[in-house]
């Protein structure tokens, strides 16, 4: 399936999409996200977070997904997210963490039934519907084969999967994914990417926190870039994935490069010495 043509990130609302103003996000006492306003990012998109470590990636995600509590506005399709009852928010919004927990005795099948029952918030569904919805989204993620394997037993490209599934079960219109290629080796990070292409191309937004900016600037419609939990960048790969923007952010020089077959490719070349002296 061919993926959706990209939109531009926009800093006006929108009838359709998501819209970030004012965040405020963090754990207890300590602050992580302090007045981020966001463009607003549009359905049929994959958009990646990128950022360095303590960034504040992981923490918008979870603030998206109504994990962390926040202030400021979050909307969708221009209605207000932290108004919405957490099962109808669970519907419209599904999140895969960074990884399932290991102790998990339950088959891939029975994982995406649980979530069926517990998060469609809509009507009550059927067993029979249950069920028909859980394999349909197997079958879509060409994973059917696994739906008796039990999660613990999965390889970590299997895990990775199967979390989609779960995140997908419910028919969210967005998706929030929290470094779903980390760990895997080449071939699973093209099939995970590749089928995030996919499911933006059937009108979703795909939001998807990463580290491989490389793997981003392949991928991503957009990417969002952070540091400290303030907006550095966004845009398009190729407009916001500067020298100036990765020096600013990651303190590092580096160069983007655009590949034979018209991929861009960043390659940081050293870091950047904080001491002036040195």
């Amino acid at each position: 399936m061919s993926a959706m043509p990209s939109h531009a990130l926009q800093d006006v609302a929108a009838p359709g999409g998501l819209r970030v103003r004012g965040l405020r996000a963090g754990y207890r006492r300590k602050p992580v996200i302090d007045g981020l306003d966001l463009p607003d990012l549009r359905p049929g998109s994959v958009v990646a977070l990128l950022g360095p470590n303590g960034a504040g990636k992981s923490t918008l995600l979870k603030t998206l997904a109504g994990i962390v509590p926040c202030t400021g506005e979050i909307s969708l399709d221009g209605l207000p997210l932290a108004a919405m009852p957490p099962a109808e928010r669970a519907a419209r919004v599904g999140y895969m963490p960074q990884r399932l927990p290991d102790d998990l005795d339950m088959t891939v099948l029975d994982s995406l039934l649980s979530i069926l029952r517990l998060r469609t918030g809509r009507a009550p569904i059927t067993s029979d519907a249950a069920m028909a919805r859980a394999m349909d989204t197997l079958d879509h993620l060409g994973i059917a084969a696994l739906a008796m394997s039990p999660l613990h037993g999965l390889s970590g490209g299997q895990r990775q999967m199967a979390s989609l599934a779960q995140a997908l079960a419910p028919d969210p219109g967005v998706l929030l994914l929290d470094e779903p290629t980390s760990a895997l080796d080449l071939r699973h990070q093209v099939t995970v990417m590749r089928t995030l292409r996919a499911l933006a191309g059937e009108g979703r937004l795909v939001i998807v926190v990463l580290h491989d900016l490389s793997l981003a600037a392949r991928w991503a419609d957009e990417v969002v870039v952070l540091k400290a939990g303030v907006l550095c960048a966004a845009g398009t790969p190729l407009s916001a994935l500067t020298p100036e923007t990765l020096a600013r952010a990651y303190g590092v020089r580096a160069r983007v490069e655009t590949c034979a077959r018209g991929y861009l490719s960043v390659h940081a070349d050293e870091a950047i010495d904080a001491d002036p002296s040195h």
